[in-house]
């Protein structure tokens, strides 16, 4: 496909082959060293017949981020499977996917097939972001979505080649994909590490300067509470689920010298608003839209609302995904987007959020959809009704709370580890409440108000 971001990559490698470039543990590469690496990928997937849609299942590394840049650059669509999937989910999206070629965790090529589903000729990248069917949904970008959000993000970020991009989580969180290629691309110096662990983070940082950190909320609680100074850091930059004031105002101790950019946006639309965090700022706030982005809050009618009228957010954009892929095949993206957010716009044209239009949050800075949980506790034999909910935590944005009525008696150890096989580990709930007399609406279905009632009045037994 010949990316033209990948170009961009390269030029700046090309520049100055000596240059340290990326670091991950005790792996330090030149500007050369990655040039070639991502040469010697491309190879291989030419060899490999030059697949259009290309799956990675690696673990965060200097060869997965190799390798990535590689398949942008050779095949049409680009997609980055979560290497934690359970075996179950992972072959059922494979097969729905259908991808021509993957690369498993242990960094080898296995050819699937010509597939008969071919791709759009625009779409260039996929990530996956939690679906209400059961399953992970596939966010499929193009190229150019990526090119505006790169422009977009520039007034708040200011990466320059002096930077150095702290890139601390999986690649299969589309944030640190997007991290790590946002560097490359302005020419910045790429710091990885293949798992977020605090201390590793404040220990290799200490070493850079100009540190850019792009983190979500619980990383960010995780570094603050670790008591250390960071005086190097100049920005940083957080998404994934709201800044409270309070952790806020802790990042500023912790990183005294670094400016804190909150982004609101989502896989589906990349970047919506942006502010730079300041002391007395509403709660709410997410700050103001970025240049390019258009923003409606509409009400049940789909009526536009005046400005601290609360109503369901719209979001008109060219950094949006351009839709779906699911089970059910693609399913295009509307021109007005709403991903289920609810908020209103102030009189200064910012953007204020209040909450969900509908039962998906946020753990982590993941979508969690509990219709997903709820399907792979209902598979179970030991289990005749499932409800999720998500219990408000000052660490993780929320923790999974699972309301079930048993078929048989066991106890908590049991039933989770029956579960685990088939939920990627952050979507496992981490409490289990028993309900013997399941309520039901008029028309069958589950009566959740009635269910959440009873967890706020200890109505349910917790299960041990």
């Amino acid at each position: 496909m010949s990316a033209a971001f990948v170009a961009r990559i390269k030029k700046h490698l090309r520049a100055d082959r000596a240059r340290p470039t990326l670091f991950a543990g005790q792996e330090a590469l030149t500007a050369g060293d990655l040039l070639d690496r991502i040469d010697a990928a491309e190879q291989k997937l030419i060899a490999a017949g030059a697949p259009q849609k290309i799956a990675l299942a690696l673990p965060t590394s200097t060869e997965a981020l190799a390798f990535f840049i590689a398949a942008l650059n050779v095949g049409e669509n680009t997609i980055y499977f979560d290497p934690n999937w359970a075996a179950e989910t992972r072959d059922k999206i494979q097969r729905h996917i259908a991808p021509d070629l993957v690369i498993d965790k242990e960094g080898e090529l296995s050819l699937c097939g010509s597939s008969s589903r071919r791709v759009d000729r625009e779409t260039h990248y996929t990530c996956f972001t939690s679906g209400s069917t059961g399953l992970p949904k596939g966010c499929m970008r193009t190229e150019q979505s990526w090119l505006n959000s790169f422009e977009a993000d520039q007034d708040f970020s200011n990466i320059t080649p002096q930077s150095t991009i702290i890139v601390a989580g999986s690649f299969a969180h589309s944030l640190f994909t997007y991290a790590a290629l946002r560097g490359l691309v302005a020419g910045a110096k790429i710091l990885l590490l293949p798992s977020f662990h605090p201390g590793a983070i404040f220990r290799h940082a200490a070493t850079h300067q100009n540190a850019v950190l792009f983190a979500v909320p619980t990383q960010l609680v995780a570094l603050t509470e670790a008591g250390q100074i960071a005086p190097q850091f100049c920005k940083i930059l957080t998404t994934g689920s709201k800044l409270s004031p309070e952790l806020a105002a802790k990042v500023k101790t912790c990183f005294p010298n670094a400016d804190l950019i909150e982004f609101y946006g989502t896989s589906e639309l990349s970047y919506v608003a942006a502010r730079s965090v300041r002391s007395g700022d509403a709660p709410s706030l997410v700050g103001q839209p970025l240049s390019s982005v258009q923003i409606e809050i509409l009400d049940a009618e789909m009526q536009t609302l005046a400005a601290g009228e609360i109503g369901q957010v719209f979001v008109r954009s060219p950094m949006a995904f351009k839709g779906y892929l699911t089970e059910g095949g693609f399913a295009p993206a509307a021109d007005n987007i709403s991903v289920g957010d609810t908020g209103f716009m102030d009189e200064q044209g910012q953007l204020h959020l209040q909450g969900r239009a509908d039962r998906m949050f946020q753990v982590s800075g993941r979508n969690v959809a509990p219709e997903e949980i709820e399907a792979a506790l209902l598979a179970l034999p030991e289990v005749n009704h499932a409800a999720i909910f998500g219990e408000t935590d000052a660490k993780r944005g929320h923790r999974i709370v699972a309301v079930v009525q048993l078929a048989q008696s066991v106890d908590r150890a049991t039933l989770a580890a029956a579960l685990r096989p088939h939920l990627t580990p952050y979507l496992m709930p981490q409490r289990f409440y028993l309900c013997d007399n399941w309520p039901h609406t008029s028309s069958g279905k589950t009566d959740l108000q009635k269910l959440a009632a009873a967890r706020r009045t200890n109505s349910v037994q917790e299960l041990t």
